[in-house]
């Protein structure tokens, strides 16, 4: 049910991930030789805290507790990438009871992949990286809930693809890759918190784009491309922009208009 993982080198490898069916799970890697965490769930799984306690017994027929101390999140060291993939489920990302707002935190370089192969993503805390590439794949829907960060900076770029369902942040959602390029994708509705990069590019291949209640800027950006199915904005509620270039296309088969 509960996985705690904790290791000085690597825990998986790219080619050849830790096959897992728990509920909840934990890890850290410090990377001191080799670096990265490579995870494979077959259900759905959440990462949260997890501490385990076991009970030697010694050879005087005494018994002493050996406790492993709460762990919470997903943290690679020494720029390795962060992978979790669950092939028959929803994946949930959780605080844990450190208590730091962080879920999924890949050191330097190392890149983060969060795949839902056939559910939903919900994030309740933040995924970074300092300067690699965050990618989150729902095969269904995708939440980013209220104070998600999900953050990268210089070469790295974001991308966010609710491939089956619709992409819903709040108002204190923000999704930021300095100096670089995010991408944002449904196939239904997208509701937008705060995006900020150099280059943005906002795409429901079957929905709507609409402003979340509490934003402070939609897109902070240089250039911004937005393409809805339906309506981008609304008269309203009319997205939000600090941008130098904009490009917007609604085709309206439900819901037209550009605000």
């Amino acid at each position: 049910t509960n996985l705690r993982l904790e290791a000085d080198d690597a825990i998986g490898a790219s080619d050849r991930h830790l096959s897992l069916s728990v509920a909840t799970v934990t890890a850290h890697s410090t990377g001191t030789n080799s670096a990265g965490i490579y995870l494979t769930e077959d259900n759905a799984i959440t990462v949260n805290t997890v501490a385990v306690t076991v009970t030697d017994f010694n050879a005087n027929a005494s018994t002493t507790d050996v406790t492993d101390a709460s762990q919470s999140d997903l943290v690679s060291g020494n720029n390795g990438n962060i992978v979790l993939v669950a092939t028959l489920g929803d994946v949930t990302l959780n605080d844990g009871t450190d208590a730091d707002g962080t879920a999924i935190s890949a050191n330097g370089s190392g890149s983060v992949l969060i795949d839902s192969v056939a559910g939903n993503v919900t994030a309740n805390a933040d995924i970074l990286s300092d300067t690699g590439h965050i990618t989150v794949k729902a095969d269904l829907a995708m939440t980013l809930n209220a104070n998600v960060n999900v953050v990268t900076a210089s070469t790295g770029t974001i991308s966010l693809d609710a491939e089956g369902g619709a992409l819903t942040m709040v108002g204190s959602t923000n999704v930021e890759a300095t100096g670089s390029s995010l991408r944002v994708a449904a196939s239904n509705d997208i509701v937008l918190g705060n995006l900020t990069a150099t280059n943005v590019s906002v795409i429901t291949t079957g929905g709507a784009i609409s402003n979340a209640s509490g934003t402070t800027m939609n897109v902070t950006a240089t250039k911004v491309r937005l393409e809805a199915d339906d309506a981008i904005g609304a008269s309203g509620n009319r997205l939000t922009l600090d941008v130098d270039t904009v490009s917007a296309t609604s085709t309206g088969t439900t819901r037209a208009g550009i605000y």
